[in-house]
């Protein structure tokens, strides 16, 4: 209908109409992951209007293109296009676009870990509660995400909250579908992994039932982790390759580098050192190209424990040294690559996130039980079987059972 409608509104002069026709289609194609087909209604948006003066029109196309370039990883070129559409919405007096504009600035911004991008979405979130905008939910959805990138669960998790209010009080079921993928990764991070499946599964389910998703990536993600932990590699596998396939699709670093990551883990888990060892160094490149950005799931922590299982450890050392504000994620990935176990375990829980520092634990408590460091290996083994008593990872509690049994 929107192509259709595209083609009307130009065919009758309505430049204006056709652009915003085309930005809309962009928006709901990349909702889907079908990110470059969503990029090209982009371009054609802002192509449209290219010749034309300042109006809501155009701004929301400029502002339209800079999401899409974030979400492609050209967050240079995304910031040059959200400050071009902001300036046009300030001097017209567009506080929806304005809003817009300062989201996806900020998010390009706090991705290249400029520290000014969470100012950037925070005026978002205030100029859209103030003009009463639907996409206040929008602004503090994507806060969340950076501050999740940045290393902040409990802050990530208050913010989510606030979004999925704003989502609900203006009924964008939109939002709330996005909300509800972030809600399994929220359960994951907490413990609650029962809760974690089940919304993981519910979200697959539908997605598959013919209404697909960019979360839906992420959701197997969860959901492969979940039954890593509990033993259950064949179908951990499944859902890891199933989820990196679909973020290839999506065409969104921030999706494809934490799935990457996972899937040379799941990989290495199996035996398949060799591919393993060959999605890490494809990880390597692309974070390389891209330069190293904060993603709202970690890719940092899987690359470390691959490379490091590998004898690679330092490549991912030598990568993020030249780094100028790593973010809490990295720090304690390469804390895995350097094989610093114990460091890693008390940077993620700084992070909050619990299964991460729970496996760090029983790393760290298996290297120093081969060091002869009994007590203190007692001491991480004991708080990593704690937790994994807690959520039924039975794989995990298996081997490090057997650690505590062995250092008794």
């Amino acid at each position: 209908m929107l192509a259709e409608a595209s083609d009307a509104l130009l065919a009758a002069g309505d430049r204006e109409g056709a652009a915003e026709a085309e930005a809309i289609h962009g928006w709901m194609l990349g909702l889907q992951g079908q990110g470059a087909a969503a990029r090209e209604h982009d371009r054609r948006a802002v192509a449209l209007l290219e010749d034309a003066g300042p109006s809501r029109a155009r701004a929301f196309a400029l502002t339209n293109w800079a999401a899409s370039l974030m979400t492609e990883g050209r967050n240079d070129e995304a910031i040059e296009v959200g400050r071009q559409a902001l300036a046009m919405a300030e001097a017209v007096g567009l506080d929806e676009e304005r809003s817009l504009a300062l989201n996806f600035i900020g998010c390009a911004r706090t991705s290249l870990g400029d520290q000014g991008g969470f100012a950037d979405l925070e005026q978002a979130v205030a100029v859209a509660v103030a003009a009463h905008s639907v996409h206040g939910s929008h602004a503090y959805g994507n806060l969340s995400s950076a501050m999740a990138g940045s290393g902040d669960l409990p802050r990530a998790f208050e913010l989510l909250a606030r979004a999925r209010e704003a989502a609900e009080r203006f009924g964008l079921e939109g939002d709330l579908r996005w909300f509800r993928a972030e809600d399994v990764g929220q359960a994951y991070w907490q413990g609650r992994w029962n809760d974690a499946l089940a919304g993981a599964d519910r979200f697959i389910a539908e997605s598959r039932a013919g209404s697909p998703h960019f979360m839906e990536p992420v959701c197997r993600f969860v959901r492969a982790q979940v039954r890593l932990a509990r033993g259950d590699l064949a179908d951990a596998l499944k859902d890891a390759t199933a989820g990196l396939e679909l973020a290839r699709e999506t065409d969104q670093p921030q999706v494809c580098q934490p799935l990457l990551g996972f899937h040379a883990r799941a990989l290495l888990a199996a035996g398949d050192a060799g591919r393993a060892g060959a999605e890490a160094t494809e990880l390597l490149e692309l974070v390389a190209e891209l330069g190293v950005q904060a993603t709202g799931i970690d890719w940092s922590g899987d690359l470390g424990l691959v490379l490091g299982a590998l004898g690679r450890g330092a490549e991912l050392l030598e990568l993020a040294a030249g780094v100028p504000a790593p973010t809490r994620w990295l720090r304690a990935g390469t804390a895995v690559a350097a094989g610093r176990f114990a460091e890693a375990a008390d940077g993620y829980a700084e992070i909050g996130s619990r299964p991460d520092e729970a496996f760090a634990r029983l790393r760290a408590g298996e290297r120093l039980l081969a060091a002869g460091r009994r007590s203190e290996a007692d001491r991480q083994l004991e708080q990593a079987l704690a937790f994994y008593r807690e959520v039924g990872a039975a794989g995990y509690l298996r081997g490090g059972s057997g650690l505590r049994s062995a250092s008794a």
